[in-house]
């Protein structure tokens, strides 16, 4: 096994490794985040019984415990994914694959990058999933759909949820002067989060599978890589 990234890809020749724990981690952290937006959607009246979404009531106790949940799972969520991220990116190098585009730091930097985010993060991972397939012969892997459509229901959901935030924030600033408007401004908000909810379930379970995936295939070369050592 190749240790080395190579000469286009020097200073990322580190060593491989071990993510197996760290990955079922990040893997039920996803879990309980496909588990929250679900609870979400049921609770935005879209899933449940179709009452209005401004709450006219405080929230049942269970809807409460949801709400509160959300952001540190969410914090949760992007910790973890981002290490792992970086971390995998790495050990495709060490396992062999070279001339990667994406670095490991980048891998993680281009979500944040805006425009380039759009499909940069993709990027990144699909060259994880192909130097995790095959590191020596990387180029040849095709992009398996699983990928692709988790892409596109992240970033939807994504997307649903940033047009939401400016729009709540207005129906907060007209409240006083203008309660009507207000009000069709927080329908439309929340109808957003509940569709941004309800996308964010297989985005969360479809990364979960491609991080398993990645991991037991990168074991896999490890594995035959020592056992011809």
């Amino acid at each position: 096994m190749s240790t080395s990234a190579g000469h286009a890809d020097a200073g990322y020749d580190r060593p491989y490794r071990d993510m197996a724990t760290f990955a079922r981690v990040t893997q039920w952290l996803l879990y309980a985040s496909a588990a929250v937006s679900a609870a979400g959607f049921y609770f935005s009246g879209l899933g449940g019984d179709g009452s209005t979404l401004v709450a006219s009531a405080p929230p049942a106790p269970i809807e409460a415990v949801v709400g509160l949940l959300e952001f540190p799972l969410w914090i949760a969520n992007v910790v973890t994914v981002l290490r792992w991220t970086y971390v995998a990116n790495a050990n495709a190098r060490a396992l062999g694959a070279t001339d990667l585009t994406v670095t490991p730091l980048m891998s993680i930097l281009w979500y944040f990058i805006p425009l380039a985010n759009l499909w940069m993060p993709l990027q990144g991972m699909r060259e994880i999933w192909k130097g995790s397939v095959k590191p020596h012969d990387w180029e040849t892997v095709g992009t398996p759909p699983p990928l692709i459509f988790w892409w596109l229901f992240w970033l939807a959901a994504g997307i649903s949820a940033t047009i939401a935030l400016p729009m709540m924030l207005e129906a907060a600033g007209r409240q006083p002067f203008d309660p009507e408007g207000a009000t069709t401004l927080l329908l439309g908000a929340e109808g957003l989060i509940a569709i941004s909810n309800l996308l964010m379930i297989p985005a969360a379970l479809l990364l979960a599978m491609i991080i398993g995936r990645v991991e037991a295939l990168q074991a896999a070369h490890r594995g035959s890589a020592e056992a011809l050592a």
